[in-house]
């Protein structure tokens, strides 16, 4: 068996995924006892893009024999492969069974607060704050709930545990507490203290983190009258192409793509697009990358700009059906699919070779109050960056420049999220016109919606949008200062 798993191992490293799908098929298909390995061998299925074949990975996983962090990881990777509500439900069952695995009660505080179940939620990570009082994540969730951070027996409760935490060695815990003690101080107007917060969590996720900015793989200044070329060929072959007919992609699929960077409006948009009932989104997920990936047995192939512009046409019909296909395991079952991966800026060419006729949408905010958001606002490690004030500067100011340059070769809806907050009818009507529906006032409920939310915007876009980001506090001096002198 070890051998079988390490011919699974290798054949996702080549992209293979004909031979995983085998592999993987026939350890189902024997009932293999392979306990936790299940986690595993139902990663590697994702990362091939079978996310289906992941949940029956996930489902042969006996919770009666595994431990509280192993069940979670379960539940956690089920709502990963699109399926929340089953992720949700059995997560609120293994809570009601065991009330005090502060593991349980944690991964269905999340689920709720992702579904918008904000009481719900509260409930739960407050009781894992109090079994658990090092919990540095719940902390940080239950201090990004306004009506949460108001109570005073909170504010108190939080507070007293800032020595234990300042006892403790840089961790993603740690760091996610002292975030949280930013959160308060911030929503009771003491910006001063929330900066010293905000940057205390920074400086303990820098130490952990390769806080390097971003970087694209091709310069579009020194490529442009290449990349050009190729999409000007592409455009012209569209209405000959296979590219629309029903045998590459299902009638009236249609892809839209928001490109943007964090805090700027993505999720916000990505919302109000789903409320619409012809629109279903896959979030921030890799998808298309996987896609391309799969497709042409090569890794990262949709930032290679040799690989983008040779790539030939029964390829690209290949990557458009793929691309769909898991779109559609992922919950992407309208035909109007959103995705709001905030590696789309950096794939648009790709795309745009892929899927002519896809609809592109970027969302751009201030740039100092977007430096800011990102800055105290906690993300995973995976956006290292945003945890060093030079790495977000260069951040914005790359991506302004690459949407400007793409501007110029592809069709490009800009909302700026200022516009939208302020006239949001003026806005959406030009926004959903330009993807093919039709713009109805009941869009503006988007926050109650029943969908899924799985970004640092979770708590926010569950308020109107006159209600987003209305405090009157001003942006930390010592930050604009910092930033102004970069």
């Amino acid at each position: 068996m070890k051998l079988e798993l390490q011919k699974l191992v290798h054949a996702t490293r080549a992209m293979d995924q004909t031979l995983v799908v085998s592999l993987i098929t026939g350890f189902l298909n024997t009932e293999l006892e392979l306990k936790e390995n299940w986690l595993g061998v139902a990663r590697l299925a994702m990362t091939v893009g079978c996310y289906d074949l992941a949940v029956k990975c996930l489902h042969m996983l006996d919770q009666s024999k595994c431990e509280d962090t192993t069940i979670a990881k379960q539940l956690g990777m089920l709502a990963d492969c699109g399926k929340d509500d089953d992720a949700y439900q059995s997560a609120k069952q293994w809570a009601n069974k065991a009330p005090t695995s502060v593991a349980a009660l944690h991964i269905t505080g999340v689920f709720a607060y992702q579904k918008g179940e904000l009481e719900e939620a509260e409930t739960l990570l407050k009781k894992v704050v109090e079994k658990a009082p090092l919990a540095g994540e719940a902390w940080h969730m239950l201090s990004t709930l306004q009506n949460v951070i108001a109570q005073p027996d909170f504010q108190n409760f939080i507070s007293a545990q800032t020595v234990k935490f300042n006892q403790l060695p840089n961790n993603v815990s740690k760091a996610c507490f002292l975030n949280a003690m930013g959160n308060v101080n911030w929503l009771n107007g003491d910006e001063k203290s929330a900066f010293v917060f905000y940057e205390k969590s920074a400086n303990a996720m820098r130490q952990i983190t390769n806080s390097n900015a971003p970087t694209t793989t091709f310069n579009i200044d020194a490529n442009y009258t290449k990349i050009t070329k190729v999409l000007k060929d592409t455009e012209s072959d569209t209405e000959q192409s296979s590219f629309t007919s029903n045998a590459l992609t299902s009638n009236a699929f249609t892809p839209v793509f928001i490109m943007g960077l964090p805090r700027s409006g993505t999720t916000l948009l990505n919302n109000i697009l789903c409320s619409d009932k012809g629109v279903s989104s896959v979030g921030e997920t890799d998808a298309f990358n996987i896609a391309c990936d799969t497709v042409l047995k090569k890794k990262n192939s949709a930032y290679d700009l040799d690989t983008i512009l040779n790539c030939q046409k029964v390829e690209l019909k290949a990557i458009a059906k793929e691309y769909e296909r898991i779109a559609r395991e992922l919950g992407g079952t309208e035909n109007v699919c959103v995705n709001k991966s905030l590696n789309n800026s950096h794939i648009v060419l790709m795309i745009q070779r892929v899927f002519p006729n896809a609809k592109f949408i970027a969302t751009r905010r201030n740039e100092l109050e977007n430096a800011w958001s990102i800055y105290k606002t906690f993300f995973s490690s995976n956006l290292h960056w945003s945890f060093d004030v030079p790495s977000v500067k260069r951040a914005i100011q790359m991506d302004n420049k690459a949407i400007e340059k793409l501007q110029t070769i592809i069709k490009i809806e800009l909302v700026e999220l200022e516009a939208l907050k302020a006239e949001p009818e003026l806005v959406l009507h030009r926004v959903f016109n330009s993807i093919g529906l039709n713009y109805e006032n009941n869009h503006t409920y988007f926050h109650k919606t029943p969908t899924v939310v799985k970004t640092a915007s979770m708590s926010q876009i569950r308020q109107p949008l006159n209600k987003i980001n209305t405090h009157t506090f001003t942006i930390p001096e010592p930050f604009q200062e910092l930033y102004r002198n970069l």
